[in-house]
This record gives structure tokens, sequence and C-alpha cells, in this order.
């Protein structure tokens, strides 16, 4: 019965799991190509809550630094990262 119980919440877990992925990760589909550069920038650093806009704000920099994203459009390219980011709560 243990079993049970323990494999139906892990089942359960890994669903509600699984649905915020899927909304984040249609949600990148739907970025500029430098967009979907910063979104997976970030992701790779497990930002949360508490640090995920300091990380997308440093990946946007380092973008600016590289010339690969004018100060234009830095703001709008990391908001739109970011938003799909706060998808995965």
């Amino acid at each position: 019965m243990r079993v049970f119980i323990l494999a139906l919440a892990t089942t359960f877990c890994a669903g509600t799991v699984s649905a915020d992925q899927q909304a984040a990760e249609a949600c990148k589909s739907k970025l500029s190509p430098i967009g979907q550069e910063i979104y997976a920038a970030s992701l790779a650093q497990h930002p949360t809550e508490a640090t995920g806009r300091e990380i997308v704000k440093s990946e946007v920099e380092k973008l600016m630094a590289e010339g690969k994203i004018s100060m234009s459009d830095a703001r709008s390219e990391g908001q739109a990262a970011g938003d799909c980011l706060k998808l995965l709560k």
C-alpha cells in the first residue's frame, strides 16, 4: 500500500512539473532567437524567484557587451525571457 501511495504522489508531482515545463517551452518557442538565448542561459543557472531577475539582467548585460543585442532591445528581450522563466515556478 505504501508503494502505491508513493507512486501515486510521484506521478502527481511529475505531472505538475511537466505542465509548468510545457508552458515555459511554449512561451520560449515564441521568443526571438536572442530571447531564447537569454532564456536558455538563465535557465542553466537554476534561477529562483529571488535570483531570477538578477540572472536575466546579467545575461542581457553580457549579450550587450558582446554586441549581440542593442541597448534599445535589451529590456524587452530580457522581460520576455523572464516572463517565460516565471512559468517554471
